[in-house]
């Protein structure tokens, strides 16, 4: 976590050092990933860095954590009612809300897709199965309550159907990437919005994939 030199400077200098390690982190994997070419972009001696963070993976996991926590922050408005009755309509919403801040913050969403090829990593792994490990069990845990409901098949095993629902999350504003045939790594290294996909194809082709899990589920 940043030290204490870290958190005193202006925050234009944080949000320099945090977005510069956001692009490396996002476009090259753990491993490859560079402080030497962090520092580069930032024009800053190498060791300014170890005086704000302790080492790489400390760097990066507080990268993680921020990223983490802005997307969640940006999708309070679709999260799980106490009340709610239909996981799938939720799903769609879930999924759409969760595609547009994808495609508009590339830099962020980069880290976090990349972060889930992590999780052998030797230094960041543990971080990451963690993460993964959460999201899984909250899959599973409102899976659970539609299966108590009778709204989805109780024959179906819920760690598998979570663990299809979490493959879906993670892979959609890829597989829409791959469909329009976009530079990703342009859209990371110049910060810019990804407008090529309209709502309305969003919305097409989340329609599309849930319809084909609640088929599968019910």
């Amino acid at each position: 976590m940043p030290q204490p030199t870290f958190l005193h400077l202006p925050d234009t200098k944080q949000d320099s050092i945090r977005q510069a390690g956001l692009e490396e982190f996002a476009l090259n994997a753990y491993d490859s990933a560079s402080i030497t070419r962090i520092v580069k972009t930032l024009k800053i001696a190498k060791g300014s860095i170890y005086q704000y963070f302790q080492n790489k993976s400390d760097f990066y996991q507080y990268l993680f954590d921020y990223a983490r926590d802005t997307r969640a922050q940006a999708l309070e408005s679709v999260s799980v009612p106490d009340d709610y009755k239909d996981w799938f309509k939720w799903l769609e919403m879930y999924l759409e809300k969760r595609v547009q801040f994808d495609l508009t913050h590339p830099v962020i969403s980069g880290l976090l897709r990349m972060a889930f090829r992590e999780r052998f990593s030797e230094e960041v792994g543990e971080l990451i199965r963690q993460h993964r490990a959460e999201l899984l069990q909250w899959h599973q845990d409102l899976l659970r309550k539609q299966q108590t409901d009778k709204k989805i098949n109780k024959k179906i095993k819920v760690k598998h159907a979570a663990l299809l629902a979490l493959q879906l999350t993670e892979g959609l504003t890829e597989l829409l990437v791959l469909q329009h045939d976009l530079d990703l790594a342009a859209h990371m290294q110049s910060n810019e919005p990804i407008t090529d996909v309209s709502e309305k194809e969003i919305r097409k082709t989340v329609k599309g994939l849930v319809k084909m899990l609640k088929r599968g589920l019910q």
